[in-house]
């Protein structure tokens, strides 16, 4: 089907909901020179170093809770539209059938207010200087060396003699024989 144009030129499809007084109105408004165009600007939020400083470290480690509720507290929130009494309305709905439900104490609107309103400052830790505490010296004496008996280390000497022997026949068993054949170029060392 074949569009057509109105009085004031605007492109009509056959079938749409379109009139002269519409054509009027939308003409009046493309024309009005105190019109906005594009996107209205955001609000400048204040300048806070802190808060721009926390969320470059949050993209490498974990912030902690005081952290995350100065993020929450400073956002600015100037865009997003306040609650209708319609909406408080059904959230005292549903606040007094969850107070029944469970027999708890009711909310009152007032400390909601409180707790959603008042931005809470971010509190550093203050730094606490160390206290100067004396360590007392404590006196060690020292162990007397140990003095070996003569049959202690002759025992001593007897067991090397039975690791070195044991090594000896180990390493002459690996050499000789068939072992010593397969490789002869290479020695076998344990």
């Amino acid at each position: 089907m074949k569009t057509y144009r109105d009085k004031n030129g605007f492109e009509v499809n056959p079938g749409e909901d379109w009139d002269n007084k519409k054509s009027d109105q939308t003409l009046k408004y493309m024309t009005d020179p105190n019109r906005k165009i594009g996107s209205k600007p955001k609000s400048k939020q204040p300048y806070d170093p802190l808060r721009i400083m926390l969320i470059e470290e949050m993209k490498s480690r974990n912030l902690d809770s005081n952290e995350i509720q100065y993020l929450i507290d400073t956002k600015d929130r100037s865009e997003i539209p306040e609650a209708t009494p319609e909406q408080v309305g059904k959230l005292a709905e549903r606040l007094e059938r969850n107070r029944q439900m469970t027999g708890v104490a009711p909310t009152k609107l007032k400390d909601l207010e409180a707790r959603f309103k008042k931005p809470k400052p971010f509190v550093k830790a203050k730094k606490v200087a160390p206290i100067p505490v004396e360590i007392p010296r404590v006196e060690v004496q020292r162990a007397a060396p140990i003095v070996r008996t003569p049959e202690e280390i002759a025992a001593e000497n007897n067991f090397n003699q039975m690791l070195r022997e044991h090594k000896e026949t180990k390493l002459k068993d690996l050499n000789s024989g068939l072992g010593g054949l397969i490789n002869p170029g290479r020695k076998r060392y344990v």
